[in-house]
């Protein structure tokens, strides 16, 4: 319901603050902190990997990180499943900033595989 409110001074009540603090508090905050931590710890082993095996020719690396950024991208792609599963498809795919995240997952999981199985183009 307050969702789908146009009064905006009932969010300014002590009652719906407190449900949202509680809300955030004791279950939002955790499962977002674990995604922003593991999007963090993706982008830094992927600076790394681009660091490594393009700049430096570093190899012998390249297995170890390309298994921890598929670690890494196995959250959001359990996160989005269940909340395609809990919304439905065609809802879930009514937000664009849904296709955005499921780019991420895909063309990250892409890469990796690419990267991970292909021939050693890279030591030419």
């Amino acid at each position: 319901m307050l969702g789908e409110s146009q009064e905006l001074s009932i969010f300014d009540t002590k009652i719906v603050k407190d449900m949202y603090e509680f809300q955030w508090n004791g279950y939002a905050k955790h499962i977002h902190y674990l995604g922003a931590s593991l999007h963090f710890i993706y982008f830094i082993v992927y600076c790394i990997y681009v660091n490594d095996i393009y700049l430096y020719k570093k190899y012998e690396i390249r297995v170890e990180l390309c298994w921890i950024m598929l670690m890494c991208l196995l959250y959001p792609m359990f996160y989005d499943c269940m909340q395609a599963y809990k919304t439905g498809l065609a809802d879930y795919f009514s937000d664009p900033w849904n296709y955005i995240d499921q780019a991420h997952i895909w063309l990250g999981i892409a890469n990796i595989f690419l990267q991970r199985f292909s021939p050693d183009i890279l030591s030419v």
